[in-house]
């Protein structure tokens, strides 16, 4: 689809102020330079929702750890308890969260190679021609600056969009509980 940003102009159109949203189907190249890394992209993303419900978990347990300081019916649950599962929650969420890092971050990584050696492999195999007529600085920015978007794109983005999503789903029923009017 094409969307329209105000005084984005795309290169080669003048007075044209629309960019190209790009779709799922043209990421599917990144497929096969993925795929033999998928261990450690499921395992990391398994982790994505215990470390955004451990998020979630510290403020509700903080909240309940004032509602004893004040007094006030706390289910019988005493201060040093709550301290308690809040610290175990912390530590919980802090190793989730690392080990999501690690896991995806280095899948990516790994993908990131991948496909730096079949582009290099490409390279060797082409002729001489080209290397005459194409600039050394386009070629080098191929191999450097959109690589590391793909991997950007194959790490980050996926580790984000996905706590983003989980955080989500977990966060607007918790807040419609609350309040529904507050919510909107």
């Amino acid at each position: 689809g094409r969307v329209r940003l105000a005084g984005l102009e795309p290169r080669g159109i003048p007075g044209d102020r629309t960019i190209r949203v790009p779709r799922v189907k043209e990421f599917k190249f990144l497929y096969p330079f993925c795929r033999p890394h998928w261990r450690g992209y499921v395992f990391g993303l398994l982790l994505a929702p215990v470390s955004t419900a451990a998020a979630l978990g510290i403020p509700y347990l903080a909240g309940e750890a004032v509602t004893t300081l004040k007094g006030q019916d706390s289910g019988g649950r005493t201060l040093e308890v709550l301290l308690t599962w809040i610290l175990a929650v912390s530590l919980i969420r802090g190793l989730s969260l690392l080990a999501l890092r690690y896991l995806v971050i280095g899948a990516s990584r790994k993908t990131e190679y991948d496909l730096r050696n079949h582009i290099f492999q490409h390279l060797q195999s082409l002729d001489q021609l080209f290397f005459k007529n194409a600039r050394t600085g386009d070629i080098m920015a191929r191999i450097t600056a959109d690589v590391e978007s793909v991997r950007t794109l194959a790490g980050p983005v996926v580790m984000y969009t996905a706590g983003a999503v989980f955080t989500l789903a977990v966060a607007l029923p918790l807040m419609i509980s609350v309040s529904w009017l507050l919510t909107l």
